[in-house]
């Protein structure tokens, strides 16, 4: 078939791009795991080297310390910088901006965050993913060449070539790998989508140090809806979360397999040896057909926005309950009243107020509020 050789071609090529992304990352491996050359430290240390410092006179005048004032170090202040601490943050050791410009080309992202088992599946997935998609397409185009070629020969007049089961059968192959085409084609976004997730958020949760990390319930949840809730141990909401999914997959069902009931009553009656009539449908005309394909069509793509808002709630409810992971939410609530009486030795209740007096300190009582959450 004409095809064919096309889609060998981006076998092979998906397959040189595999390779190539596999042998980078084992490069770039290799290179990371460098040492400097011997005798020198890792460490980047402030060492003193007393023999370097200046020779320092045995009577010291005003004009000689003026003149070395720059360049006099005392061994204390080596000692004093050496050991000074390091108020800076930690650098991160995963960009996750880098890692989402990697995963550009699929796989990439996961070889920079050095998850090197995740690189294959991702590259394979999505290789696969593709290759079937310009297949599907490429049987639906030949399909629909005979089958449109077929129903012209009987519009003009000229003897079928095809039998009505023959051409009932290339109909049904037609609409197959058109089927196929939008499945595989949807496959193929979602594997590049999760593609570029995974790297992004896999840098963030390897930076992240927390012992129960928001990013990570986000992550699980993105990645399979409910994980989350099952990591942040509110494994009762997880039926509740694939309860709603399993509700709006089976409005969507529903409504689209309405839509395609009148779209194909429609296309029979207008359309001659395109299938056979539905007699459920026979008490609609062909404009009340098209509304009713309209309804149902409006229907299933609200469906659809259901099912996607109810994806994102799960992410939230998952971040949302991590982030409250280590909150106070015991019975023991309350509050408490205390008296006290200020003499002016406590600097929490006078730093507001003027002092009158040195010889007479401010003296004033009150209540103390003390709430307990």
């Amino acid at each position: 078939m004409p095809y064919l050789p096309f889609c060998r071609a981006m076998l092979g090529t998906h397959i040189i791009a595999i390779c190539a992304v596999v042998l980078w990352g084992f490069g770039s491996l290799l290179y990371a795991q460098k040492t400097l050359p011997a005798g020198v430290a890792t460490d980047t240390v402030l060492r003193t080297q007393p023999e370097s410092w200046p020779l320092m006179p045995t009577t010291l005048s005003r004009d000689t310390i003026t003149e070395q004032a720059d360049t006099l170090l005392l061994p204390t202040q080596a000692a004093q910088t050496t050991t000074a601490p390091d108020t800076t943050q930690p650098k991160q050791r995963y960009s996750p901006k880098k890692a989402l410009r990697w995963s550009l080309l699929p796989g990439g992202g996961q070889i920079y965050n050095q998850q090197y088992w995740k690189a294959p599946l991702i590259i394979g997935a999505f290789s696969g993913a593709l290759t079937m998609t310009i297949k599907r397409k490429l049987d639906y185009n030949h399909y629909y060449q005979q089958y449109t070629a077929e129903l012209t020969n009987l519009g003009i007049g000229l003897p079928a070539t095809l039998t009505s089961e023959e051409l009932a059968d290339l109909r049904g192959k037609k609409q197959r790998a058109l089927r196929d085409y939008n499945h595989w084609r949807v496959a193929t976004a979602v594997v590049y989508g999760v593609n570029l997730l995974d790297a992004f958020a896999s840098a963030y949760v390897r930076n992240d140090r927390k012992a129960h990390s928001p990013v990570k319930a986000a992550y699980y949840s993105a990645i399979l809806p409910g994980l989350g809730q099952a990591y942040n141990r509110k494994y009762w909401k997880i039926p509740i979360v694939y309860g709603g999914f399993a509700a709006a997959g089976y409005i969507m069902y529903t409504n689209g397999n309405n839509m395609q009931r009148a779209t194909k009553e429609y296309l029979a009656r207008t359309r001659p040896g395109y299938g056979d009539l539905d007699p459920d449908l026979a008490i609609y005309s062909d404009s009340r057909l098209l509304q009713i394909r309209g309804i149902y069509k409006r229907y299933y793509e609200l469906s659809i926005i259901v099912a996607s808002v109810w994806y994102i709630l799960n992410i939230i409810d998952a971040t949302a309950d991590a982030h409250l992971n280590d909150f106070d939410i015991s019975d023991d609530l309350g509050w408490q009243v205390k008296p006290y009486l200020d003499t002016g030795g406590n600097t929490a209740h006078t730093n507001t107020l003027p002092a009158l007096s040195n010889n007479y300190p401010i003296t004033h009582s009150g209540l103390t509020f003390v709430w307990q959450f």
